[in-house]
């Protein structure tokens, strides 16, 4: 094998190798993030699950649902999750309120959000007919 033969291979193995190591840690990179975001959006399901079973048990304010009245009972009890944005969006069609827990997803990607729908009737506040 001559000298040239020997330097083309060289700068193959070379080219080949960095091509190789840099889409590996892009993998990596991107593996990581979507384990990252699989993590949150457990934590924002259990935030909601907890929600509702902490909003179940606490005592009945009347039949009126209000995000303030309930954003002041779960505060105490559930605080806030860094990463996690936990908001209330009144729904008048369906008569309750959605509470929301959106998840960042990225720079240049809109939150992913969970949503679930708490009404009177539902959280046992006050019976269907009252409602």
């Amino acid at each position: 094998m001559t000298l040239s033969e020997v330097l083309v291979s060289a700068v193959i193995l070379a080219i080949s190798t960095q091509t190789s190591l840099h889409s590996w840690s892009r993998i990596t990179a991107t593996s990581q993030r979507q384990t990252a975001l699989q993590r949150a959006l457990l934590q924002a399901d259990q935030q909601l699950l907890a929600a509702r079973r902490l909003l179940r048990r606490s005592p009945a304010a009347g039949c009126a649902l209000s995000p303030e009245h309930l954003d002041q009972q779960l505060a105490p009890l559930l605080p806030q999750t860094p990463g996690l944005q936990r908001s209330w969006q009144q729904d008048p069609l369906a008569g309750g309120l959605w509470l929301r827990v959106a998840v960042e997803a990225g720079a240049d990607q809109p939150p992913l959000q969970r949503r679930l729908l708490l009404t009177a009737a539902g959280l046992g506040l006050c019976s269907p007919a009252q409602a």
